[in-house]
């Protein structure tokens, strides 16, 4: 398990495809990935938000049942 609070540089470059970071941040507000951007430009993902969120979307979707 990751001590990391966020997520890091190359974890960030695999979610979304892109070493820019302009366009990172813009893959993250299209992908609808809750995110703040630092002062460099640079894109901070929390993991505690990913992992919440992900629990929260497992909750809401709909049971799939299989006759």
């Amino acid at each position: 398990m990751s001590s990391r609070i966020g997520l890091t540089p190359e974890q960030i470059v695999e979610m979304t495809g892109y070493r820019r970071k302009a366009l990172q941040v813009q893959a993250l507000a299209e992908m609808g990935v809750p995110h703040i951007v630092r002062r460099d430009g640079s894109p901070f993902v929390s993991r505690a938000v990913l992992n919440n969120g992900l629990a929260i979307e497992e909750e809401l979707a709909p049971a799939t049942w299989i006759a």
